[in-house]
């Protein structure tokens, strides 16, 4: 999917998602340190600013998804985001 995106040259894109670690927490330090870096590379390597959202899930219908919003620049670096577990409005300008 990675080269594709390249490959296709598109001006931004969106990346809607459902996440949540394999062992059930959530953890914000975490998501920071050691996944968080894994999706930045890929976006690096894609060339394309892109808009990360993952669902929240709610554990009264079984979803264990611990939401999370980012806007991560083409060279891979997180511009804005709203936190884990947090419902929010994320804000950037991206022409800047």
């Amino acid at each position: 999917m990675v080269r594709t995106v390249r490959d296709e040259r598109g001006d931004l894109l969106l990346y809607r998602f459902g996440r949540a670690l394999d062992d059930g927490s959530v953890n914000q330090e975490r998501w920071e340190r050691e996944e968080l870096p894994y999706y930045a590379a890929q976006i690096r390597e894609a060339g394309v600013p892109t808009l990360m959202v993952n669902d929240l899930g709610t554990p009264e219908l079984g979803h264990s998804h611990f939401g999370g919003a980012w806007v991560v620049g083409m060279g891979g670096s997180v511009r804005a985001s709203v936190a884990l577990v947090r419902e929010g409005l994320l804000v950037c300008d991206l022409a800047g």
